[in-house]
């Protein structure tokens, strides 16, 4: 399988994007979710996460409970070219074959000069950056 790489500034999440998009919680911190989080995974060490680190997953802010949604990243350990990660509702970083259906979530690329001033993201209110 070839390389693939992406030089886009909105994408999809990566595995990683949702490991940090948690603060932990009473029972895990941060750093206690993110040493248990393996960003791509090759055993089922992530998903402790909705078995013992409920705090990991329940403070995630890109968990979806209604669904699951893609990751842009690819799974280069299996035969099959056209399987990829997801986050699944229950809170951990799994794979599938990239023609089932699930949800996408777009991000964006900011740089680190960028902050969020204000707006909630709708069409009526949209975010509102500006250089810091």
């Amino acid at each position: 399988m070839g390389t693939t790489t992406w030089v886009g500034k909105v994408g999809l999440m990566s595995p990683s994007d949702y490991a940090y998009a948690t603060e932990g919680g009473t029972n895990h911190n941060l750093n206690t979710c993110l040493s248990t989080h393996n960003a791509y995974p090759s055993s089922s060490s992530v998903q402790s996460w909705s078995n013992t680190y409920t705090d990991c997953k329940n403070n995630n802010w890109l968990l979806v409970k209604s669904g699951w949604q893609w990751t842009i990243s690819p799974r280069s350990a299996t035969t099959s070219s056209y399987n990829a990660y997801y986050a699944n509702s229950v809170g951990y970083i799994y794979s599938n074959y990239d023609y089932n259906p699930g949800q996408v979530l777009p991000v964006v690329f900011l740089n680190t000069n960028v902050r969020f001033i204000g707006g909630t993201g709708t069409s009526t209110e949209p975010y509102i950056l500006a250089s810091a």
